[in-house]
């Protein structure tokens, strides 16, 4: 694994003709080294892994200010796109949770360099986002989206949006869609692996 301090980037390299790219917090980092040898070994096609580590979760992954959220994810866009591009491959699958999740359903409208997309319980309940996703066009080949079946149980107004919009999204985006039992927290790193196994079938 080689860590780059200037962007907090870390790569995980292998000579693969696939990269996987995953947005990630501070809080990821103790258990980082354990969720890549997961990913391989439970993802039989080899590929190259790179995690871009954001300083603040809730204004690098936003797209516009709403409630306590910034509006960085232009600046971190143009950041991960000048890291990936340093990687040779011939796919690039974006990966997200949560908020990360959305920032990658985000990035599938700005650009199509990405060939597929796994946003797993992506914040879809964003105030807007779905104004957003009827007037922009995805330009990414594909996109994997799932949720926790317990995820729109809150009182939260906005949070309870979030199966009402998932499914709204899986309409306008032609997509898989898969219901995972449990709350927003449960089984995250294997949420994720089941993302990426199912774009890579």
């Amino acid at each position: 694994m080689m860590y780059s301090k200037s962007m907090k980037t870390y790569l995980y390299q292998e000579n693969a003709t696939i990269c996987v790219v995953e947005m990630i917090g501070e809080h990821n980092l103790e258990t980082l080294d354990q969720r890549v040898k997961n990913y391989k070994e439970n993802i039989e096609i080899p590929f190259s892994y790179l995690a871009l580590q954001v300083e603040d979760w809730n204004q690098d992954l936003s797209p516009w200010t709403c409630l306590n959220f910034g509006e960085g994810a232009q600046d971190t866009y143009q950041k991960l796109l000048e890291e990936v591009k340093k990687i040779k491959a011939d796919t690039y699958i974006l990966v997200g949770y949560s908020l990360a999740g959305l920032f990658s359903l985000w990035v599938g409208y700005q650009t199509n360099f990405f060939d597929f997309i796994v946003a797993c319980s992506p914040s879809v309940w964003f105030p807007e986002w779905d104004t957003y996703m009827k007037e922009h066009t995805f330009q990414a080949k594909q996109v994997y989206l799932s949720l926790g079946t317990k995820e729109h149980k809150t009182k939260h107004p906005y949070m309870r949006e979030v199966k009402k919009r998932i499914i709204l999204a899986q309409e306008l985006l032609q997509c898989p869609l898969e219901m995972n039992p449990g709350n927003h927290f449960q089984d995250v790193d294997q949420r994720i692996l089941k993302g990426i196994q199912s774009i890579l079938k």
